[in-house]
Order: C-alpha cells, then sequence, then structure tokens
C-alpha cells in the first residue's frame, strides 16, 4: 500500500486497495498509510546510504529461522536508482 503498485499494476492496485479497506477498515488503512509517508522506506533511508532488497523469490521459506550472510550483486549502470540484482543467501 505504501508503494507506486497503480503504476505497474493498474488492474491489481484497486482490488488489493479494497481488499485492505474491507478487511481493516478504510479509516485504518488511512491511518497506517498515510499520505506524508508515502514510499517512507525510500525517501528516509536512502539519503543516509541505507538500501533495501525488494520483490525477492526463490526459495525464501527454505531459509526461514535460520542465519545466513545476505549477497547482493546488482547490475551495473551509470546514473541509475535501481537496477536488477542476484541476491544469494549463504547459510552458515
Amino acid at each position: 500500500m505504501n508503494l507506486p503498485i497503480g503504476r505497474f499494476l493498474p488492474r491489481v492496485a484497486p482490488k488489493v486497495r479494497a481488499l485492505c479497506d474491507k478487511k481493516f477498515g478504510k479509516e485504518n488503512v488511512d491511518k497506517i498509510f498515510p499520505e506524508e509517508d508515502y514510499q517512507l522506506a525510500h525517501n528516509a533511508l536512502f539519503p543516509h546510504d541505507c538500501i533495501h532488497i525488494e520483490n525477492l523469490g526463490g526459495d525464501i521459506e527454505k531459509l526461514l529461522n535460520k542465519r545466513t550472510t545476505v549477497g547482493c550483486f546488482p547490475w551495473k549502470f551509470r546514473g541509475g536508482e535501481a537496477a536488477f540484482a542476484r541476491v544469494v543467501a549463504f547459510v552458515d
């Protein structure tokens, strides 16, 4: 709810919002995701060189409750803000 999902999935975003409104109540969703906190993880953390990895796939459930070292190997290009990356979990 706190991402620009509407631009990427315009047919899905209204359905997701409607389900959240139904489950939690529209007024509660508006409190949980206020407009001023839009993309808070991006806007608050990135200026401090804190990065995050999102939309991971694969066998994540095999790593639950395990200590790992995570390696992130992004595609390098000039002037970019985000990149495709290979993310690898090394199990200790």
